[in-house]
């Protein structure tokens, strides 16, 4: 799996001193990659990462060596019809804007993999560089109070973002934890969603007290944890990065671990069975003193409606459902 820290250790091998990197600063229509997708570049032509999934990637190293040798920043858009898209490079018919900075701050690759969160600032017009963290700042110029208050808040959302600030436009790009997914229960569909969320990029861990279901045969290299999940989750950071999901059958297991859940800032909390036995399971919470505001976070039954029995497309329903809701859409 490529994450923003593989592409930076990858990349910190690099020993030459020419080198920058590109971020994408817009997109429109079918683009391939998203706002503050990441191309690191040297002057001999290797790259890790990329801002189009390679689309244009020629493109952006060809221009990228010239950035490197005179240091001035590069914003560059590649737009083309859905007809003439192939000709082009952008087979999704969408556009895409592409900032090219040269990299001359020191440590670079270090600051952003040593603790995070942490956000690139960039002034697109100069090139200048900063790295803001949450009682730190180094970099090339002195941000003011203004820009470090948006570094702060994009740190917490993870999002990049492209904004004027006086009369200056400013790029941040946050580097963050990587998204977390807290299954309770490790029960068979458990299997196959922890692969999934790995393959795409969360942090798994696997929480059942149940020491015959959580064990290393059934789940290789995941995270386990055989404890109850009020003592798991006493430790494991339920952050607004966290999604978790109840899976186990085990009432007094999945009830446990949601009245924690519900109290945390978690942005997606599921819970899997019938639509009776989550009705039951609602009663049950709502005896306990919850409100039916707080316990309307339930996503229940847990995944977008596949009408599938089978464990694997189960976990596909459960993973595309939280998928879409760190994405914003409403289903």
């Amino acid at each position: 799996m490529v994450t923003d820290y593989t592409i930076l250790e990858k990349a910190s091998r690099w020993t030459q001193h020419g080198q920058a990197v590109a971020f994408v600063l817009n997109t429109w229509g079918s683009s391939p990659r998203k706002r503050g997708s990441m191309l690191l570049i040297n002057n001999l032509g290797e790259f890790e990462g990329s801002v189009s999934g390679g689309c244009v990637e020629n493109l952006i190293i060809s221009e990228a060596n010239e950035v490197i040798t005179n240091g001035e920043p590069k914003r560059l858009f590649y737009s083309v019809s859905d007809e003439t898209a192939w000709d082009t490079g952008l087979p999704c018919g969408g556009s895409i804007e592409v900032l090219i900075l040269r990299l001359d701050l020191p440590k670079f690759y270090q600051q952003l993999m040593e603790s995070v969160p942490k956000v690139l600032v960039a002034n697109t017009t100069t090139g200048e560089l900063g790295i803001s963290g949450p009682e730190s700042w180094t970099g090339s110029f002195q941000a003011n109070d203004i820009v470090k208050n948006v570094a702060n808040q994009l740190a917490k959302s993870g999002e990049s973002s492209l904004q004027k600030i006086g009369i200056t436009n400013y790029f941040f790009r946050p580097f963050v934890q990587p998204l977390k997914l807290i299954i309770i229960g490790a029960v068979h569909i458990a299997q196959f969603l922890a692969t999934l969320a790995i393959n795409v990029g969360f942090e798994v861990t696997i929480v059942d007290p149940r020491r015959s279901y959580a064990t290393t045969e059934r789940f290789p290299n995941i995270s386990l944890i055989t404890e109850w999940p009020n003592r798991a989750l006493s430790y494991l950071s339920v952050d607004e990065r966290t999604a978790l999901v109840t899976l186990s059958h085990n009432k007094d297991i999945d009830d446990l671990a949601l009245t924690i859940a519900l109290k945390s800032h978690a942005f997606y909390i599921g819970a899997l069975g019938s639509k009776k036995t989550h009705a039951k399971r609602l009663a049950r919470l709502a005896n306990t003193g919850i409100g039916q505001d707080t316990l309307a976070r339930i996503k229940g039954p847990a995944g977008l409606k596949l009408d599938s029995s089978q464990p694997s497309e189960i976990a596909v329903s459960i993973l595309a459902e939280i998928i879409t809701i760190k994405n914003g859409v409403s289903n």
